[in-house]
Parts: C-alpha cells; sequence; structure tokens
C-alpha cells in the first residue's frame, strides 16, 4: 500500500512538473499591426523550440476577451536549423518582424512576413461574427501568371503605407517584386531581364475564395 501510494505521488509530481516547463518553453510576440481594430482580436507570434535547434514558429489569431486561439497559421520560417555560419535566431528575428494588416471592420487580416532577399509569404485569413476563424487562400500562383512572366526570384507583400493595404474592406493591395527568368513568348534579353514590379488588387469575401481584380505594372517601385 505505502509502495503504491509513493509511485502515485511521484507519477503525480512528475506530470505536474513537466506541464509547465513544456508551456514555459512556448514563447508569445506581439506582432506590428496585431490587434484588431475593434479590439476584439490580436495576431501573435508563437515560437516552440525544437531538438534540432530551429522552431516551431506560427501566427496565431487569438479572441483577446478569453485569450484562446482561433486560428493557427505555420510560418514560413518554421523549424527552420540554423546553419553553423548563420546569424543567431534569425528565422525567429524575421517572423518577429512580421507585419499585420487589418480591414476596417476586422473580418479580414493579412499577415505579411519580413522578407530576407526573396523569403516569406502572405498569409490571409477570416474571421465571422461568432469568432469562427479560417485561412484563406492567398492567390499568388493566379498573380504572377496575370505578369505574363516565369520568375527566377520573386516576392509578393502587402503594400505599406497608410491606408495603402486594404483599398476598402474587401480589396487588398499588393505588390510584386523580383527577377523573371524569361518572358512567355518573347526571348530575354543579353544581360538578363532587370527586376520588375507589378502591382496587384484582390477581392477578398470571407466566405469564398479570393478574387485577382488587377495585376498592372507598378508606377513606384517603393513599397
Amino acid at each position: 500500500m505505502w509502495l503504491r501510494f509513493r509511485s502515485a505521488t511521484a507519477l503525480c509530481t512528475l506530470f505536474f512538473c513537466w506541464f509547465p516547463l513544456a508551456e514555459a518553453e512556448l514563447a508569445r510576440t506581439k506582432l506590428h499591426g496585431g490587434r484588431s481594430p475593434d479590439g476584439r482580436f490580436a495576431i501573435e507570434l508563437q515560437s516552440q523550440p525544437t531538438k534540432t535547434g530551429g522552431a516551431i514558429l506560427s501566427y496565431v489569431v487569438i479572441d483577446e476577451k478569453t485569450r484562446t486561439a482561433l486560428l493557427r497559421l505555420k510560418s514560413s520560417y518554421s523549424a527552420n536549423t540554423p546553419d553553423v555560419d548563420e546569424v543567431p535566431d534569425r528565422w525567429l528575428n524575421l517572423a518577429k518582424a512580421t507585419d499585420v494588416y487589418w480591414n476596417q471592420d476586422s473580418s479580414l487580416v493579412a499577415i505579411d512576413e519580413c522578407p530576407l532577399q526573396h523569403s516569406g509569404r502572405v498569409f490571409l485569413a477570416a474571421i465571422d461574427g461568432d469568432h469562427l476563424a479560417r485561412r484563406l487562400i492567398f492567390p499568388e500562383n493566379e498573380i504572377l501568371r496575370r505578369t505574363g512572366l516565369v520568375w527566377a526570384r520573386v516576392r509578393l507583400r502587402v503594400c505599406a503605407g497608410g491606408s495603402a493595404s486594404w483599398i476598402d474592406n474587401r480589396h487588398l493591395c499588393v505588390n510584386v517584386g523580383g527577377f523573371p527568368s524569361r518572358q512567355k513568348g518573347k526571348a530575354a534579353p543579353a544581360g538578363g531581364f532587370p527586376n520588375r514590379m507589378y502591382r496587384a488588387v484582390i477581392e477578398v469575401e470571407p466566405r469564398s475564395r479570393p478574387r485577382v481584380v488587377s495585376v498592372r505594372p507598378a508606377l513606384d517601385a517603393n513599397r
């Protein structure tokens, strides 16, 4: 009987000690622009270290009232194992520098990862009146197809500066920038293609697939 009591106590101690330690490893970071305009939601970065030296990085939609997670989006920088000569915490720091853009009524959000050269992605999510959140497919391939170019390196980013990101409550502005490898129907010039910039507008509805409205050469190369 005494042995059984001691075993149960040891197990209880083990489990009550283990869970707090695991939770302590989960680091949370508030992101720039992460709080929704109505204050009901926020986007935060959560980082869970891995045994290989990388980290599982996620952008999490948080209900500010209950502090519950409504949606978890895995960062494109997640679980990258640093090279020997790499800057410490490079991928984590890039994820921490991610920008968040909410529409006016806090029903749609664009999450734009900070780029290293042409790395990173844009994520879209919708939140309805019942506080249910879901990921929307960002139409990157369709935007690139409409440029008429085949890209060697390219990055799509949300237009920044003032109210440039969300043109209105349903239309998002996106910049396209990079180096094409060829243009459909045309041979590449002798020196190769220079950096090209385009600007796209996509229509985003919470319950349907985002639709590309327009893709045009950008007059202003500044983001």
